[in-house]
């Protein structure tokens, strides 16, 4: 599983630096290289990445409404955590209002 973390984190953070992703797409990675997964186990795999990928300050989360190409900033790392853990936002047809990421530069 750690090969298969590891490419859905390279993954994440590559289409995270080119524009806003939404949150789903993390799960609809993981749904294309390994459909074989069960759903909700595949959900709690993307979870988990977000998670590290949050924690570790390679990501941000921010909130847009679906069809505009405006975004907030989710600022606290507290509510990101919790954020992610609800499924409506790993559904865009689940509500108007979405949950994006977009990789955070390192200026190292």
């Amino acid at each position: 599983m750690s090969n298969l973390r590891d490419q859905v984190i390279a993954i994440t953070l590559e289409e995270g630096e080119a524009f806003q992703c939404g949150l789903w797409e993390v799960l609809w990675e993981l749904n294309t290289i390994s459909p074989d997964i069960p759903l909700e186990e595949r959900l709690e795999f993307s979870i988990s990445i977000v998670q590290e990928l949050l924690i570790s300050n390679k990501i941000r989360l921010l909130w847009g409404v679906w069809g505009k190409d405006v975004y907030d900033k989710i600022e606290s790392l507290e509510e990101c955590l919790t954020l992610i853990q609800d499924d409506k936002y790993w559904d865009p047809t689940k509500t108007d209002i979405q949950i994006y990421y977009e990789t955070i530069q390192n200026t190292d």
